[in-house]
């Protein structure tokens, strides 16, 4: 599926079946973020999904509701030169 590599250029995030780990790689670069999978398990599921205007936290609400995962985030940290860093979220499984 073409579209789902070039989505971006209409302002959309398509997923179609995308393995955990290239999901979150996407929403990486998308939202100028990075990720850290504290459970492997993670990596096994996949996600079907299009998000077109959501922000980073609405993305993180609509994965929540529909897989067994959760996320903690952390607040960004400012370079000495002002230039502010990803921000950090960690991936967990729900307990």
């Amino acid at each position: 599926d073409l579209g789902k590599y070039t989505s971006w250029k209409e302002g959309m995030l398509v997923l179609r079946n995308d393995p955990m780990p290239l999901l979150l790689k996407r929403i990486e670069r998308w939202y100028h973020v990075e990720f850290n999978v504290l459970d492997e398990e993670i990596n096994k599921y996949t996600y079907w999904a299009t998000f077109e205007q959501e922000n980073l936290n609405e993305v993180l609400e609509l994965l929540t509701l529909t897989g067994p995962i959760r996320f903690r985030k952390y607040p960004r940290d400012n370079k000495e030169d002002g230039v502010y860093e990803p921000r950090v979220i960690d991936v967990m499984l729900k307990k």
